[in-house]
């Protein structure tokens, strides 16, 4: 259908737009969604880049509840966290839900955040974190890459999925795309606010038309001093201190590119795959005898994914009756690999993952009231 030429006009890329009108000089307020996915579409009204380091402290901006993101059209990725917004562009972040009394919320753009080109301030301090970036290539070599996962550290925060500060990975429209993000009740997040509190969180992968080389970079820097942090591969065993590396290169089975470039606001992670554990603090388990009666432990499988025999350790703090099966996403049991007593201490057992169909599996460790279980993929 041709459209009216005396209002749109086609014009071939690239082109710039242009105004007479003077550039606006004034604060800008925006009223913010926050029904449904509460994601909001957000840009500089200035003429100048616009300065979003204290953008935590514009009027307004405690209904925001996410980093802002920008979207980098040369390597199809989400950046959290940057410190500029340029002139015409755009930022998604999302916003609380209404106020309690069910007013809407409103942020104030102060036109006082503008900077002149190259005046940026320096970063100020940050909250404790860990910033990844996940950079690989499509099959014609051209980049890809995430640079929107990070794990935050809180004091009041919990340890579980906590809908009004965890971000769920923001989806890129691309059919070609590599994501990482870490998996929290049953969640994939880009945002994950936790507390100083010993933990492994599971680092899934979903790679879409990506080469199988991959390389995951860290900024550590904000790290309390002391904190131990190991990332774990659980292909290959291999644990990377990050304080002592900034990068790890790696192999990664991805899957095919997209027929159509997705519309939903956040990844559907049914196709993610456990690829990291990332051990926060003090390791619980140990493969020491001395260490045998503090916890009951169950390890994550290796490898994992698996094709073939995956090996599962797990410890008890006393002798007891030890049932450890494998379950399907429905809790379904479908193998059972110990079901009898065993002594106190460090135990080991395999899963056939040659004999189960391909998909998303739960090692589940069972001692009277207690319950443990670990994920388990399963690849052909």
């Amino acid at each position: 259908m041709a459209g009216n030429p005396d209002i749109s006009v086609s014009r071939p890329l690239p082109f710039t737009l242009s105004t007479d009108r003077l550039a606006n000089t004034h604060d800008v307020i925006v009223e913010l969604n926050t029904t449904g996915s509460r994601w909001n579409y957000l840009a500089n009204p200035f003429a100048q880049p616009l300065d979003l380091i204290d953008a935590d402290t514009w009027p307004g901006y405690f209904g925001i509840s996410s980093p802002p993101y920008v979207y980098d059209p040369a390597t199809r990725s989400w950046e959290d966290s940057p410190l500029l917004l340029q002139p015409w562009q755009g930022v998604r972040v999302r916003s609380k839900g209404p106020r309690n009394d069910g007013s809407g919320r409103s942020l104030r753009i102060p036109a006082s955040a503008q900077v002149p080109t190259g005046g940026i301030q320096a970063r100020c301090a940050e909250t404790p974190a860990l910033a990844f970036r996940l950079d690989g290539t499509d099959a014609l070599g051209l980049a890809l890459a995430d640079a929107a996962f990070t794990v935050a550290f809180d004091d009041a925060a919990t340890l579980g999925l906590d809908a009004e500060v965890d971000v769920e990975k923001l989806q890129t429209p691309s059919t070609q795309y590599v994501s990482i993000g870490s998996r929290v009740d049953d969640a994939y997040l880009g945002y994950d606010v936790r507390p100083f509190a010993d933990a492994e969180i599971p680092l899934a992968l979903d790679t879409r038309g990506a080469a199988s080389d991959l390389t995951l970079q860290w900024d550590a820097t904000t790290l309390p001093a002391g904190l131990p942090v190991v990332l774990v591969d659980l292909v290959t065993g291999a644990e990377v201190d990050v304080r002592a590396q900034a990068s790890y290169t790696f192999e990664a089975m991805g899957q095919p590119a997209l027929a159509q470039e997705p519309t939903g606001d956040t990844i559907d992670h049914g196709d993610a795959t456990d690829q990291f554990v990332l051990r926060i603090g003090e390791r619980v388990a140990t493969t020491t005898d001395d260490d045998a009666g503090r916890a009951l432990r169950l390890e994550a499988p290796r490898p994992n994914p698996s094709a073939g025999t995956a090996r599962v350790v797990y410890s008890l703090p006393e002798a007891g009756v030890v049932r450890l099966s494998v379950v399907d996403m429905r809790g379904r049991e479908v193998a059972t690999l110990v079901n009898g007593a065993r002594a106190a201490g460090w135990h080991e057992a395999q899963v056939d993952a040659g004999s189960l169909a391909t998909g998303v599996y739960g090692v589940r460790l069972t001692v009277g009231s207690d319950v443990q279980t670990r994920r388990l993929v399963v690849v052909r």
